[in-house]
């Protein structure tokens, strides 16, 4: 899936604030496809964070879903 997919997909299944628990899960899911060295779950509550140890030096992005 990429990312402008995902966007259109959480946003045709809207969670109330603070029940996200299906946003995490599809979240979580399309992380898991990235391969990411790390993921780390339950932040404030379903918030999720995915790490990426790259190899190269410089800059570095964070994307907010």
């Amino acid at each position: 899936m990429k990312y402008i997919e995902l966007r259109k997909l959480l946003h045709s299944m809207p969670d109330l604030s603070g029940q996200e628990k299906d946003t995490s899960k599809t979240i979580l899911s399309f992380l898991e496809g990235c391969n990411p060295d790390k993921i780390i779950t339950g932040i404030g509550g379903y918030g999720i964070a995915a790490i990426f140890d790259g190899s190269r030096k410089g800059p570095r992005v964070m994307v907010r879903i």
